[in-house]
C-alpha cells in the first residue's frame, strides 16, 4: 500500500512540476515587460546606463522563458543604449 501511495505522490507531483514551470514561464514575461518598460522610463530620463541595464535584465528574463528570439532583441537595444553613454 505504501508504494502505491508513494507512486499516487509522485504523479502528483509531475503535475505541480508542469503547473510550476508554466507559471514561472508566465512569471519571466511579465518580468520581461516590466523591464522592458522601466527602460523606456530610463531612457525618457536620459539616463540610458540605467536604460540598459534594464534591457539586459529582460534580455536574462527572456532566457528563462526561452523566447530566443527576444533575448538577440534585448541584447542589441541594450549594446544600442549602452552606445549613448
Amino acid at each position: 500500500m505504501a508504494l502505491m501511495q508513494t507512486r499516487v505522490d509522485h504523479d502528483d507531483q509531475g503535475d505541480q512540476h508542469l503547473n510550476s514551470s508554466s507559471q514561472a514561464n508566465k512569471e519571466y514575461t511579465r518580468a520581461m515587460s516590466a523591464y522592458e518598460r522601466a527602460s523606456e522610463g530610463q531612457l525618457k530620463l536620459g539616463s540610458a546606463w540605467h536604460a540598459g541595464k534594464h534591457l539586459e535584465a529582460a534580455a536574462d528574463a527572456a532566457r528563462h522563458a526561452q523566447q530566443y528570439e527576444r533575448v538577440q532583441e534585448f541584447t542589441d537595444a541594450a549594446i544600442e543604449a549602452y552606445l549613448q553613454v
